[in-house]
């Protein structure tokens, strides 16, 4: 294996407990490799390494390089565009984490070594990000926001963290066969659009999420738009036919989903409780989902577009 020289200003931000620990197994062996070089950060909580990030970002650290899942690059978004650094900050991602719907939509490598290798050289393209609103608190999202039956399945997953596509889908089929849908109001760029019963609602800049699912198979991460996806809340006997086309992006045919883009969506549950909401697979609650595109917000290190 070659030895990789990284760029003198990088700063990898590296979650070793990614990938049931491939990720810190990977990292380990690389550093051996390559010398004292690398200049990293290690994820031993997320208040800790946010705290971290932000002195780095005040020191003019200007590169920095995630080692981890989506969870990871999650966290190191949230803190370049909450300090205004999206067009400043060169950003890349070495996915090893369980579900990586961001690095197949970019078509980044699996293989840890070739991703390295490809974030090292430096390709940049620049991408859109969300800012999302959850009850007034600002986060931000790379590739999808929802809210509904997909976060109830994120918090679950990432509790007992159960890997892989079949785990992901076995607490999907669980929730939506014992539980119900919830009643929304959805407004896109300030006009209403759907009011009524929903299992959820996706606000995608990326087409995948929930480890493969193409749940916005029109989405474009360079376009200035997001599309709003609902699915509405149909009895689940009738949504069961339906899933594997969400594998395929065939499913928006199917009379129980309904799509659309804009610049901004509005999600308002409309029955009292708050839902659980997931931003790029990380689980939060509320009761309002505020959504807006920031156009080409980020510089990604990525594959040549």
């Amino acid at each position: 294996m070659a030895t990789l020289t990284a760029h003198p200003s990088t700063l990898y931000f590296v979650n070793p407990h990614a990938g049931g620990g491939r990720a810190g197994q990977f990292w380990n062996r690389n550093q051996r490799a390559a010398g004292p070089t690398r200049d990293a950060i290690h994820t031993a909580s997320a208040a800790d390494s946010a705290d971290q990030l932000r002195a780095r970002l005040d020191e003019g650290v200007r590169r920095i390089i995630a080692v981890g899942g989506d969870g990871t690059f999650h966290l190191l978004v949230n803190e370049v565009l909450a300090r205004g650094l999206g067009g400043q900050v060169d950003i890349g991602l070495v996915p090893m984490g369980t579900g990586s719907d961001l690095a197949r939509t970019l078509r980044l490598p699996r293989n840890p070594h070739r991703a390295m290798a490809l974030m090292e050289r430096g390709c940049v393209r620049q991408l859109d990000a969300l800012r999302l609103a959850l009850d007034g608190e600002v986060r931000y999202a790379t590739n999808i926001g929802s809210i509904g039956l997909s976060g109830e399945v994120a918090r679950e997953v990432n509790r007992h963290r159960r890997h892989g596509r079949l785990g992901y889908l076995v607490t999907a089929l669980r929730h939506l066969l014992g539980s119900h849908p919830r009643q929304c109001r959805v407004t896109v760029n300030d006009r209403p659009w759907y009011e009524g019963a929903a299992w959820l609602v996706a606000l995608a800049n990326g087409p995948r999420f929930a480890r493969g699912m193409r749940i916005a198979p029109e989405a474009h991460m360079d376009d200035g738009l997001l599309d709003c996806v609902v699915v509405a809340g149909a009895s689940p006997w009738r949504l069961l036919p339906w899933i594997p086309a969400l594998y395929l992006g065939r499913h928006l045919r199917s009379p129980f989903i309904s799509s659309t883009r804009g610049a901004s969506v509005r999600v308002v549950t409309t029955d009292g409780d708050p839902w659980v909401t997931e931003l790029d697979g990380e689980p939060y609650t509320a009761r309002e989902l505020q959504a807006t595109v920031l156009p080409r917000a980020l510089r990604m290190l990525t594959t040549p577009h």
